[in-house]
């Protein structure tokens, strides 16, 4: 249980949501140009996150060093049922591996599949060409991934948590002729699993400045800047806080990336590189995280 804390997140995700700092909290993706559209979408969304670890002996000077490597592709559909009203499911699997002198732990599998929600609440623009869309959202993360049964043994190397988990979100954006800057926030619940085991609620916010260049082809390219922020709180086991939680910390992070854009194609990619963190009171340490993904938009009638 001593090594990792996601977000994302996350890192990840709600759509892109905050997910635990280890395997989830960083502060990965968030929708980017899916939110304050109308469109209908099918994607695929991959995201790799490197951490260092330090196992440190409590009984001498010695330190073990291990290295983690998460791994998580995720599947992604939104329903546009309404003029303000859609419905968004999210199906990860994740590849989870930890590298370690006295050898390494694997864990794939499917991870938890979250449903969310989302009530527009405005969406405005006039003829000089400024927009404002601002939507809150709220749904749940299924216990669908395999979880420890053990709560002593409990790390994010599993894909799932166990729990029943409501999330909530909230996305602003505001568009100017061709420049966009847009907000997204997200706060994870977390619930106790069936062997007592609660990981820490989980907090993440992304502030994204994108700038539209049109292409030959019809298309336009979005590179993007922005800055990112993960907080995950203690775990829990039966109430009772775990003294070592590996699964706390915060994290202040960079983003770049680009975007290409055409009818019904959103493809982008994007690195987060941490600048400031605390995670297991300096034992857990991100290395980064990289993103790819591709959307295809369908068109509401």
């Amino acid at each position: 249980m001593k090594f990792c804390l996601s977000i994302l997140a996350v890192l990840i995700s709600f759509g892109a949501v905050a997910c635990d700092v280890c395997g989830g909290v960083t502060p990965s993706g968030g929708d980017g140009l899916l939110v304050g559209n109308q469109f209908h979408f099918i994607g695929l969304r991959t995201n790799y996150g490197r951490f260092q670890s330090f196992h440190r002996n409590p009984f001498s000077e010695e330190t073990t060093t291990s290295w983690e490597h998460f791994t998580r592709a995720n599947i992604s559909g939104r329903w546009q049922f309404s003029e303000r009203f859609n419905a968004q499911v999210n199906i990860p699997y994740a590849i989870n591996l930890q590298r370690i002198d006295n050898g390494n732990q694997l864990r794939h599998g499917l991870g938890d599949i979250s449903l969310l929600v989302q009530w527009m609440l405005i969406s405005t623009k006039n003829e000089a060409g400024t927009s404002h869309f601002l939507a809150i959202g709220s749904g749940v993360k299924a216990p669908t991934g395999n979880y420890s049964r053990d709560p002593w043994e409990t790390s994010n190397l599993f894909p799932g948590s166990g729990s029943w988990d409501p999330q909530f979100n909230l996305s602003y954006r505001f568009s100017k002729n061709k420049f966009n800057f847009q907000v997204e926030n997200g706060f994870t619940l977390k619930t106790q699993n069936p062997v007592g085991y609660r990981f820490g609620n989980a907090v993440s916010s992304i502030a994204t400045a994108f700038y539209s260049i049109n292409t030959k082809k019809n298309g336009k390219l979005l590179p993007l800047m922005g800055i990112g922020y993960t907080y995950t709180g203690s775990d829990h086991i039966n109430s009772y806080l775990v003294a070592e939680s590996f699964n706390s910390g915060h994290l202040l992070s960079t983003e770049i990336g680009l975007n290409y854009l055409t009818k019904n194609w959103i493809l982008n990619t994007k690195w987060s590189q941490p600048f400031v963190q605390s995670i297991a009171d300096g034992d857990v340490e991100s290395k980064g995280l990289l993103e790819f993904g591709i959307h295809y938009l369908i068109q509401k009638k």
